[in-house]
């Protein structure tokens, strides 16, 4: 099984509250971009079960591409997934109840069905390569994708019938953008039979996934800075500028006129947009406020080339900076597919120059499922 897991780009992320627990509690429009990782899942009869006495399946993996940052083994968030899926439905008998076998060795039920309920094909090892493409702690939700890809997957042969809703809750305990990410996931692998979504608005600490139909496509350009960034030091560094009013107004100032500054673009309905996490970014990583100055200027002077609209932020907890230009009607993106100069090309090609060394890519956004082509 060969999963696509879609990055992702918050378009606002406002930061609410801090709880008892530490956790924030946030709302953040989220919006899925194509840029994929992929997963392969694949179900084999080698090497037993997990030893532990559990009947479960053992899960190996293993990462190939871009692999810089990146853990193999218990370290990554997709092996995670996996045992954690296996924890909650069982190994599966092949009727698709995902009930664990009674002998405890983790094969079928005897008739030969096995895990997805594929003639053969026994449980006793699942495999899961990850093909990296997304970068590694960039604040576009790599990890995340790739679990909830896994998830997906694992729910396709063990729970057939389980709600996307299910999955994402399911998700949530392995990180606050996993629960988007199975939503996204979705979209993108349609032969999973679910109503995915390629935005949603992300509230309470992340878990509460609401499915919004974007006005139209939109362009993308990323550029990530070559700086590892802790996401809770930052959430930390934004704790601390709190408790400085002077900061906080400007901080607040800073996220209204980036959108409100920007041709009228809007996040969506109760949204201004913005990002409450740039700021303390910004000023932790100097560099990061450099690409977040630079790819603004590029936007402005481009602007009588029609650039103008262009929302440019950071993304989650960085340091990835994007510049965000909606499409006037969902054709519009496909017809830009084929202009070798519509506006965020135009400002791609000037990033390349100005970020030198730096990770710089041009994409679109992701459609619902139903909108897949």
């Amino acid at each position: 099984m060969l999963l696509r897991a879609p990055a992702k780009i918050n378009l606002s992320l406002g930061i609410l509250s801090k709880r008892a627990d530490g956790y924030h509690e946030i709302s953040s429009l989220m919006r899925a971009i194509r840029l994929f990782d992929e997963a392969e899942i694949l179900f084999s009869g080698q090497n037993g079960a997990d030893g532990a006495g559990s009947g479960r399946p053992r899960v190996a993996l293993s990462v190939r591409g871009d692999t810089e940052g990146v853990p193999d083994g218990p370290g990554n968030l997709a092996y995670r997934a996996a045992e954690l899926a296996l924890k909650a439905w069982g190994s599966g008998n092949g009727d698709g109840n995902g009930d664990d076998d009674d002998d405890g060795n983790g094969k079928g039920d005897g008739d030969g069905n096995g895990l997805c309920g594929l003639p053969g094909i026994d449980s006793r090892r699942i495999d899961i390569i990850l093909t990296k493409r997304i970068p590694a702690a960039a604040g576009l939700a790599g990890g995340s994708a790739d679990a909830a890809a896994v998830l997906l997957g694992l729910a396709k042969g063990l729970k057939p019938d389980i709600g996307l809703g299910e999955v994402a809750s399911l998700g949530a305990s392995l990180g606050a953008d996993v629960p988007f990410c199975v939503y996204s996931c979705a979209a993108a692998n349609p032969f999973l039979g679910y109503e995915g979504a390629g935005a949603a608005l992300a509230e309470g600490i992340g878990e509460k996934i609401t499915p919004v139909q974007p006005a139209g496509s939109g362009w993308v350009v990323l550029v990530k800075p070559p700086v590892a960034i802790n996401t809770g030091e930052v959430y930390a560094l934004y704790d601390a500028r709190q408790n400085d009013a002077a900061h906080a107004l400007y901080d607040a100032r800073q996220n209204d006129a980036a959108f409100t500054g920007r041709h009228g673009v809007s996040a969506g309905p109760g949204h201004t947009g913005g990002n409450d996490l740039q700021a303390p970014c910004a000023e932790a990583h100097p560099i990061v406020a450099e690409v977040i100055d630079g790819l603004g200027k590029i936007c402005a002077e481009e602007a009588a080339g029609g650039a103008r609209g262009a929302l440019c932020q950071l993304s989650g907890s960085g340091p990835t900076v994007f510049a965000y230009f909606a499409a006037e009607n969902p054709a519009d993106g496909h017809r830009a597919r084929k202009a070798a100069e519509n506006p965020a090309t135009i400002v791609y090609k000037r990033a390349k120059e100005v970020f030198p060394g730096m990770f710089v890519y041009l994409t679109e956004t992701l459609p619902s499922c139903r909108d897949m082509v």
